[in-house]
């Protein structure tokens, strides 16, 4: 933690950075998306332990008990550890002046099944839930629904501004064109399209420009 805070501080105080996303705040993956499975040749449907559990000593410490998977102190445990380690580090970053903010799973509930990651919990500025939807082989409705989730929960704590995560190579020019004034409708803030390798083609810019104009 005091290594990370270091690396949070170092950016944040650069005059040119306006604010610090974190990415991997969270857990080993307890369960991936289902279209990911055949990457690892694993059915995760359910915790498999020798994958996912951390019982080192360290932990069993910090812990006070033997720890078992389902039990929901040591679930709740596990939350708060990566929670905890968010809002150092976004606590840091702010007190340099700057926002701050995280690449996080698709919503905090499922965030927390998945990999422990109850971003609810985190005292973020804005997030970019990852709504790939081809990854649990959904389509746009799950976005949207997901997005709403989202939404419901940040307003309940922090307030934080969500833009919606979108995986381009899923998209066609012509389904992208389609579909972001739909996403635009439900959040009005804005949009994250990953990767720069997939956004830099002459269809993803089309699509964008058609939709975003410049003020």
């Amino acid at each position: 933690r005091n290594y990370l805070v270091t690396c949070a501080k170092t950016l944040a105080e650069m005059p040119e950075i306006d604010a610090v996303q974190l990415d991997y705040i969270r857990q080993p993956d307890l369960i991936l998306p289902k279209g990911l499975w055949g990457n690892y040749g694993l059915d995760m449907s359910q915790y498999l332990a020798p994958y996912d559990f951390c019982y080192c000593q360290r932990c069993k410490t910090a812990y006070g008990a033997k720890p078992h998977p389902h039990d929901a102190k040591w679930i709740d445990f596990r939350l708060n550890a990566v929670a905890e380690t968010a809002t150092l580090l976004t606590d840091t970053i702010r007190q340099c002046g700057k926002r701050a903010g995280a690449a996080v799973f698709p919503t905090p509930k499922m965030s927390a099944a998945m990999v422990f990651q109850a971003w609810d919990r985190f005292k973020l500025d804005f997030a970019f839930p990852m709504l790939y939807a081809k990854f649990y082989e959904a389509g746009d409705a799950w976005i949207l629904d997901c997005l709403e989730e989202g939404q419901k929960a940040v307003q309940e704590t922090w307030g934080t501004a969500l833009y919606p995560g979108l995986h381009l190579p899923d998209y066609t020019e012509e389904e992208l064109k389609a579909f972001l004034p739909k996403l635009l409708e439900k959040n009005p803030r804005g949009f994250c399209l990953f990767s720069h390798e997939t956004f830099n083609t002459d269809a993803v810019r089309s699509a964008v420009k058609s939709i975003v104009k410049p003020n």
